[in-house]
């Protein structure tokens, strides 16, 4: 990876490699340059660890926005109207997480909100309606021993 860019910090032309990587933009360069970032964030793990603990919905918000198109108004929405429950078993405890953003895989398009457990279990399923209805079967089958 080669080239320069300018940080809009400090706006200075810098090669890349002044730069650290971000793995979740499409240029994989972080837009600040490291001396920058090192200034004016610190590179503290309790400041960091002591951010994300205050900002957790903030964070999921931002990052259902990011990853699946879906506002905190919409997933509120959808999430209401299902009675502020798992859209699947109905519980109102979300697991072991936080409330999943349940998305068709294929479309990308927002279906409904799930619990840790259920999301997990789509999950594995690889959303195959198939996979679910044998593992359906397969659990009400009569065992004779």
């Amino acid at each position: 990876m080669g080239g320069f860019k300018i940080c809009p910090q400090c706006l200075v032309n810098l090669p890349v490699t002044c730069y650290y990587k971000n793995n979740q933009s499409t240029n994989n360069i972080m837009s600040w340059c490291k001396d920058c970032c090192k200034r004016l964030r610190p590179q503290n793990k309790d400041y960091f660890k002591k951010y994300y603990q205050e900002n957790k919905i903030k964070r999921r918000a931002s990052d259902r926005k990011r990853r699946y198109k879906v506002s905190e108004k919409e997933f509120q929405k959808q999430f209401f109207s299902q009675g502020s429950c798992c859209a699947i078993c109905k519980t109102t405890d979300s697991g072991k997480q936080h409330w999943c953003v349940d998305h068709d895989h294929k479309t990308g398009i927002f279906r409904a909100v799930l619990c840790t457990s259920c999301n997990s279990m789509l999950g594995y399923a690889k959303d195959n309606s198939d996979t679910l209805k044998r593992a359906a079967a397969y659990i009400d089958m009569q065992y004779v021993v």
